[in-house]
């Protein structure tokens, strides 16, 4: 029975789609009862860092609660780690991971800056 699962899933062309980023920039912006001045911010900088590929391996859901968390210091709009990690089902401390290391990457400064 193992052994068909296996020789089922090899052959076959099963392709586990990818969560889009900016869903999960939605999603999250939601569930944190966020302004649309937050979020479309937001969502340029999740397109940037998924152009430069910043975010590969990493959990789409943490990487928009970091970006959203980065827009709202950026807008001004009062929202903790604590609430953006709720809100997006992760842990304060993936935000503060990713927000490390998009800190050690000149060109996220740069799109945070600009916002």
């Amino acid at each position: 029975m193992f052994f068909l699962v296996i020789k089922q899933l090899v052959f076959t062309d099963n392709v586990i789609p990818n969560a889009d980023p900016i869903k999960c920039i939605v999603k999250v912006a939601n569930n944190a009862n966020l302004t649309q001045n937050t979020k479309h911010p937001a969502k340029s900088i999740m397109k940037e860092v998924t152009e430069k590929e910043i975010s590969a391996g990493k959990d789409p859901m943490g990487l928009a609660a970091t970006v959203l968390y980065i827009s709202c210091l950026k807008t001004g709009e009062d929202k903790t780690q604590t609430q953006m990690a709720h809100a997006a089902g992760v842990t304060e401390v993936t935000i503060r991971n990713r927000f490390r290391v998009k800190e050690s990457k000149s060109i996220l400064i740069q799109i945070v800056i600009c916002i």
